[in-house]
């Protein structure tokens, strides 16, 4: 829905990566099974579709670096810069607030 079709290759590395992060988070709720409730499963679907939206756009966001600086044909510069600049934004934005 926000980053339109996946493609194949990224498919496969949300699924190495949630087999081990849902096995990891797994292991951690042993710890945590008094309180083990539906507001406890609610955060953690949560924070497992935050994992996997994290890693789609930072699959993506690295695609995109890649494709942008080497292939663009209309003005590579540009897009590079526009590219580190939107880069830097999302770095630093999160330091301001």
């Amino acid at each position: 829905m926000f980053l339109g079709n996946l493609r194949e290759i990224e498919l496969e590395r949300v699924k190495e990566k949630l087999s081990s992060a849902v096995m990891e988070t797994c292991l951690a709720l042993t710890i945590f099974r008094e309180e083990f409730n539906g507001s406890f499963v609610a955060m953690f679907t949560a924070l497992t579709f935050v994992k996997v939206f994290h890693w789609l756009v930072q699959d993506r966001w690295a695609a995109r670096a890649n494709m942008c600086c080497f292939d663009s044909r209309s003005a590579p510069e540009l897009a590079c810069i526009r590219r580190q600049s939107a880069d830097c934004l999302l770095r630093v934005g999160p330091c301001v607030c």
